[in-house]
């Protein structure tokens, strides 16, 4: 009943957790594929199959395929990443992480599924699902998003919406709804640069009604409080040994006293983070226990438990002011200030 993909690559792998169940939230494509493994399961059938009488045909998307050479076959868009390489359809395909990616489309397939959550799940969707699917849950970002089955809420001029964004080599895209208005957006562009989130958020201020008095609040913590995240950290997956400390100068500071490197930690705001690495931007969150305690430094791919606390170290690595300006640079593509949801994919 498996096409191959899923059950050859998830039944004899082991993976690892990254921490208890529960102890805080991060994003998984393995575990959206590991149900698309209890989907074939519970059904009987490939996944494949499945997403064509579930997904693909009750909601109208068309043009919806796994299939590279059918995709091939219509017509295309060709994705241009970052250092202007080209992808077309055939390059983007992988049998075990078909339930988190790789299904080829077009905007408008998208904009189906963004109509059906509109409308309550359009009889497609009983209103429990689409509720259990809206049920949220805490992710320790600064600008209080929260994350349910697939979808985030996030908040834009004060007007909750849920969105749900993706990205692969030349392409990325956003989906978002506003359920209280009835209005969504779709965003599909084909190049790695494209910002779907601004796109998002001019169409949010052309066509929705938001409270004239509202103003932004500002998630900055004092730096004087920064001694909370200073400790060591253990990382088994990726980078080892970390070190969290604060310099002279009230900056924070990333050691990797296994793989190399020391990195600024600037702040996006709360308890969240980002550094610079290779031109690479780590966005990482300190979680606390229930006592208010530091007690783990999260990245969507890595997790650091805390091992002790440190006191302060000195001055900073002679490189931080290189560093700095490595960041400076890359700024503009970041945009850390920017009032967009805080995301990892």
């Amino acid at each position: 009943t498996s096409d191959g993909g899923l059950a050859d690559y998830y039944l004899d792998r082991r993976i690892t957790l990254m921490g208890p169940p529960g102890a805080f939230y991060n994003y998984s494509n393995n575990n959206w594929n590991l149900l698309g493994l209890v989907a074939e399961r519970i059904y009987g059938a490939p996944f494949l199959e499945l997403i064509d009488s579930e997904v693909l045909e009750p909601t109208g998307m068309t043009s919806g395929t796994f299939d590279v050479d059918e995709a091939v076959d219509g017509p295309y868009a060709i994705g241009v990443g970052a250092n202007y390489d080209y992808y077309t359809p055939d390059l983007h395909d992988c049998a075990y992480m078909r339930p988190c990616t790789m299904l080829h489309g077009s905007v408008l397939d998208l904009a189906e599924t963004a109509r059906v959550h509109l409308a309550n799940g359009d009889e497609l969707l009983s209103s429990d699902t689409v509720a259990a699917m809206r049920s949220q849950h805490i992710t320790g970002y600064p600008d209080g998003s929260t994350v349910g089955y697939g979808q985030f809420t996030y908040s834009h001029r004060g007007v909750p919406y849920i969105a749900h964004s993706g990205s692969g080599a030349g392409f990325r895209s956003q989906w978002s709804i506003v359920p209280e208005q009835g209005f969504g957006v779709v965003v599909v562009a084909n190049a790695a640069w494209a910002d779907p989130y601004q796109i998002v958020e001019d169409a949010f201020d052309l066509f929705l009604e938001f409270d004239p008095d509202w103003q932004p609040t500002s998630t900055q913590t004092d730096p004087a409080t920064w001694g909370d995240y200073e400790g060591r950290y253990e990382d088994p997956t990726y980078w080892g040994t970390l070190e969290v400390y604060q310099g002279d100068n009230d900056k924070l500071y990333l050691d990797m006293l296994d793989s190399g490197g020391s990195y600024r930690l600037y702040q996006y705001g709360g308890d969240t983070f980002f550094f610079v690495r290779n031109d690479y931007w780590y966005t990482v969150r300190f979680m606390r226990d229930d006592d208010g305690a530091v007690e783990w430094m999260v990245n969507r791919y890595w997790v650091g438990a805390r091992q002790a606390q440190m006191g302060a170290v000195g001055a900073p690595p002679s490189s931080a002011e290189d560093r700095e300006r490595v960041w400076k640079q890359s700024a503009r593509r970041y945009r850390p200030d920017s009032q967009r949801p805080l995301m990892d994919d």
